[in-house]
């Protein structure tokens, strides 16, 4: 495989475009899945399981929609933004531009299998495409493990200033591309499903998000909100709270914590990001007239919307 000069990292610029694309299309199946799960055909939640329960009572329909999306085209979207700017963030892209292609490729190819599954209206054949869906999109994740190692190991010569912010969701990448596997044949497991569904939306998503409105305040806009050692604080202090959080959520599935009020942990992790990134700073240069994204302002503002949501809720 031809390997790239490390001092020339500029190529990776735009290398986005093919995992957009892939968002674009796979956005069309996760859209024409739903519609068809839903109001076309039935079947997949009528048809008689061998121990004559519907599948209505397992978890494997929401798990492909949900998993169309979380590990889908939202993750392409996520991915190709991370290939964008890692070069611009360590001045130098570590990896082969065919990495691109086979994420996106592997991507593309788990969605259509899952979408496959779901309109062919047969139990079985949707079972095991979706086994061999959920594989494909796992093993993007997982292939990208050698990766992250070598962004975690070069961390120290990273010209970025957002710290474990900036790497802090690729470390979990491979993690989620297991689970990812594992879920969909540890399906009927009520605890196991509810682990991975805290693990990836209330943890790593949340992360991902957080670095994202972060990197744009801090990276691009040059906006100081946070100092290096705090950056660390704050990433660990989110670590800690994500953790209490799933143990917490696990253990009232389990029945050790029969009060479903633990679930309002939910919001923790997020008031804590929230706070900590300073919103006061961040709207002193917005009424100091200084440009930036809308949407960014947007996505952190609705940061603690979003927690008191889910404290009212839990």
């Amino acid at each position: 495989m031809k390997q790239r000069n490390p001092d020339s990292y500029t190529w990776a610029a735009g290398s986005y475009i093919d995992l957009f694309i892939a968002a674009a299309v796979t956005q069309v199946l996760f859209g024409i899945s739903l519609y068809w799960i839903l109001f076309v055909d039935t079947t997949l939640v009528t048809d008689r399981l061998p121990g004559g329960a519907t599948l209505d009572a397992s978890n494997l329909p929401m798990l492909a929609i949900g998993m169309l999306a979380g590990v889908g085209w939202m993750m392409a979207i996520a991915l190709g933004i991370g290939f964008d700017i890692t070069p611009l963030n360590f001045k130098a892209a570590p990896f082969d531009e065919s990495l691109i292609s086979i994420v996106a490729a592997l991507n593309i190819g788990g969605q259509a299998l899952i979408m496959v599954g779901i309109i062919s209206g047969d139990l079985q054949l949707f079972r095991n495409l979706g086994l061999m869906g959920v594989t494909l999109l796992g093993m993007q994740l997982i292939i990208l493990g050698p990766l992250t190692v070598k962004l975690v190991r070069g961390r120290a010569q990273s010209k970025d200033n957002l710290g474990p912010w900036s790497y802090g969701a690729g470390v979990g990448l491979p993690i989620i591309g297991v689970m990812s596997m594992m879920v969909w044949l540890l399906a009927e497991s009520e605890q196991f499903v509810e682990l991975y569904w805290t693990i990836l939306i209330d943890s790593f998503w949340g992360m991902l998000a957080f670095g994202t409105i972060l990197g744009h305040f801090q990276s691009r806009l040059g906006w100081k909100l946070m100092k290096p050692e705090r950056m660390h604080m704050a990433f660990k202090g989110f670590i800690a709270l994500c953790i209490l959080h799933v143990c917490l959520v696990y253990a009232n599935q389990t029945g050790y914590i029969v009060d479903d009020r633990v679930n309002a942990t939910f919001s923790l992790p997020i008031l804590w990001i929230f706070f900590v990134s300073r919103p006061d700073r961040i709207w002193k240069k917005v009424r100091a007239g200084e440009k930036c994204s809308i949407q960014m302002l947007s996505a952190h503002c609705w940061l603690l919307v979003t927690a008191l949501v889910g404290l009212y809720e839990g």
